[in-house]
């Protein structure tokens, strides 16, 4: 068994004083939703899965814009001026206030890509939760700013079906956004 957001049912009717079954469909969907909508405002990915997504060229710094990266998982790919598919792995990853980047490492520069929309593919493993891990395992490994602002962005739907985001969830959680300095 494994959650499908950051926080279970059972943490959800708790928060929202539910005590039948009535809703539990309905609750566990306002999870997802709100575990997608934080993914799409603040970066910060629940449950573990791959990510892809592609570039045109090589950035000076290449930031995976989810949070948190499994390092060990980042693979590159890009088309070279040939137009054949080559495998970068002559690079290092770091995390700078949460968000991952990944630069050539020391000595190494970026291969030169095809001039081509698309030409290079980054994929990693993203997430706090592992599917396989224990209930308790995928619970700890959430930030408890993240299940907090994931219980009052679930009451926010659930009462009042939508709307802006409420100020207590971005009080909680702005800190994930992305800021350029």
């Amino acid at each position: 068994m494994s959650m499908d957001g950051p926080i279970t049912v059972a943490d959800a009717k708790l928060h929202l004083r539910v005590d039948t079954a009535d809703d539990n469909v309905a609750i566990a969907d306002l999870i997802r939703i709100a575990a997608r909508q934080i993914e799409t405002i603040y970066g910060v990915v629940a449950v573990q899965r791959t990510m892809s997504f592609s570039l045109d060229c090589f950035p000076r710094e290449l930031r995976i814009r989810a949070i948190p990266v499994v390092p060990e998982s980042i693979a590159i790919h890009y088309l070279d001026p040939a137009g054949d598919t080559q495998l970068f792995e002559d690079f290092r990853s770091f995390v700078r206030d949460d968000w991952t980047f990944v630069t050539p490492s020391i000595g190494a520069r970026w291969p030169r890509a095809a001039a081509v929309p698309g030409a290079i593919t980054v994929t990693a493993t993203v997430g706090h939760i592992d599917p396989e891990a224990t209930i308790e395992a995928q619970q700890a490994a959430v930030p408890q700013d993240v299940r907090q602002a994931t219980r009052y962005l679930v009451e926010h739907l659930y009462t009042r079906a939508g709307g802006p985001v409420p100020a207590a969830v971005d009080d909680l959680i702005n800190h994930y956004r992305f800021r350029r300095m």
